[in-house]
């Protein structure tokens, strides 16, 4: 599993430097947040890895899935409607394309009209679109979903959203500890409020890093 997601990882690289390059700057600016020393360089390293694991695995795919509630095919219409509709428009690509994985059509209760491609398996459409649509519409529609899968830009998403997102996660959780243990010592000190009031000023800027980020 290990060597899948390295390989999948420097495929991703060559096709993304440019998320690399932000990716080393969400780095940086951790290390700073957390001290700028070997503790804090092996924690972001390690919280990072983690993150990686979630966009390169099922996980990550599985969490894109519930933050843009996406259910998997249920009632009868899109079972005997949609379904036949993707699944013509899957065996055509996966004629031009062997290397095309399995991909899974998914639904979206609202009525909006739009469709959408998630991670590496997952193109999802509205209940809208699909009321809305042809049936020759919808297949193009999908056969477009299909085409971001295959070129990665939803693997890209999945690594904007998912990994940097977990990875800032980690380090809000870690940076808050450390707030609250800087509150503490400076309730014990001397000049507590003095104390108080430049953790505070610190706060604010580490907040102001982590919108940037």
């Amino acid at each position: 599993m290990f060597r899948t997601i390295g390989l999948d990882f420097i495929k991703f690289g060559k096709n993304n430097p440019l998320y690399l390059l932000c990716s080393l700057m969400y780095c940086i600016a951790g290390v700073f947040l957390l001290g700028a020393n070997l503790g804090a360089v092996v924690s972001i390293l390690m919280f990072y890895a983690i993150s990686l694991l979630a966009v390169f695995t099922p996980l990550g795919e599985k969490i894109l899935r519930i933050l843009e509630h996406v259910r998997k095919i249920e009632t009868k219409r899109e079972k005997e409607y949609l379904l036949p509709l993707f699944e013509e428009v899957y065996m055509q690509a996966k004629e031009q394309n062997s290397k095309l994985g399995k991909i899974e059509l998914c639904v979206i209760d609202k009525m909006t009209v739009n469709a959408c491609a998630l991670g590496k398996r997952t193109i999802a459409v509205t209940k809208g679109a699909m009321e809305t649509f042809s049936g020759e519409e919808l297949k193009a529609i999908m056969a477009h979903e299909i085409a971001h899968i295959l070129n990665g830009d939803t693997v890209a998403t999945l690594y904007a959203v998912i990994g940097n997102g977990i990875f800032t996660y980690f380090i809000l959780i870690l940076r808050a500890i450390m707030w609250f243990v800087e509150f503490l010592e400076a309730l014990f000190t001397r000049n507590p409020i003095l104390k108080i009031f430049i953790m505070l000023i610190r706060v604010v800027f580490d907040l102001i890093i982590f919108a940037i980020m």
